[in-house]
């Protein structure tokens, strides 16, 4: 006898209706079954929903940011996840994981398109058609035009997956673009700050115009983020915040630390994701979570 007619048997002598009972209807099952895993999902305690449970995040500045819908494909829990972003080389051990992959690639691929077709495209900017050739010329693209990489980012569902698959000289360079747009963002607060001394807003003002001559060059950065002109800046003002790299941690692992507030799909709902970006270097030292993704 056929399972399915096994079943008949089972639910006849149950006094259940059989399973063609009821027409097939697939947007029946599109709009039960989520409910139905969850409620199971919530009776054993396993929370295994989805990794991104809702498409709406909240930036850093308290606007409300709309990521791109994920396709009943692009669920993923967050286990699953995990394992994806742990893999060594982009690799999962697991075939499903591997599948998984690919529609989570998928989904980022199609929220890019999405995106640029929002009007989010400016001369000389490489072209996107959605394969995976385009997406490294635009990221090296973005990368020096970082405010446009901070609204893809907020946008795509998986942002974790968009730094996982960049070449890691391409990463650190972000990242050291990023520390640097922070250290002279830091120096120009300070000399708008009432409270700091007139020697440190001027020291702050010079050392702003000797960095920022030549758009984020290497010459510019290492200025930036020269530790000694950090500590002597501490003398002229004691509550300037240090943002040289602190002791303890590798040059790369500072570089990564600072994409990780536009990687990390809920950064902002984390408890170091409150803290101001200055103090980057004390969470990594206190934060076990911090370290492992740097």
């Amino acid at each position: 006898m056929e399972r399915r007619a096994r079943l008949d048997v089972v639910h006849d002598r149950l006094n259940l209706g059989r399973m063609d009972r009821d027409p097939y209807d697939i947007a029946i099952l599109d709009g039960v079954l989520k409910a139905e895993a969850d409620k199971l999902h919530a009776l054993a305690g396993t929370g295994g929903g989805s990794a991104h449970p809702t498409g709406t995040i909240v930036a850093p500045d308290g606007d409300s940011a709309r990521r791109n819908p994920i396709s009943a494909q692009g669920k993923v829990a967050r286990s699953t996840l995990e394992r994806i972003l742990d893999a060594i080389n982009a690799d999962p051990e697991l075939v499903s994981d591997r599948a998984k992959l690919r529609h989570l690639k998928e989904e980022n691929l199609s929220a890019i398109k999405v995106w640029l077709r929002r009007g989010h495209t400016q001369p000389r900017q490489p072209q996107f058609h959605g394969g995976t050739d385009d997406f490294l010329p635009l990221m090296t693209w973005l990368v020096m035009h970082r405010t446009a990489l901070h609204d893809l980012l907020q946008f795509v569902p998986y942002p974790e997956l968009i730094a996982k698959f960049l070449p890691r000289e391409m990463l650190l360079r972000w990242g050291d673009l990023e520390l640097c747009d922070l250290q002279i963002a830091t120096m120009r607060q300070l000399v708008n700050h009432e409270e700091v001394p007139i020697p440190a807003k001027e020291y702050c003002r010079s050392w702003v115009a000797a960095c920022t001559t030549e758009d984020g060059s290497t010459r510019d950065r290492q200025l930036a983020k020269d530790p000694q002109r950090w500590l002597r800046l501490r003398g002229l003002y004691t509550a300037a915040p240090m943002c040289s790299c602190p002791p303890g941690v590798t040059e790369d692992c500072w570089r990564v630390l600072h994409t990780l507030p536009h990687v990390v799909w809920a950064w902002s709902v984390t408890p170091w994701g409150t803290y101001p970006r200055t103090q980057l270097g004390s969470i990594y030292q206190v934060h076990p979570a911090v370290q492992q993704a740097c």
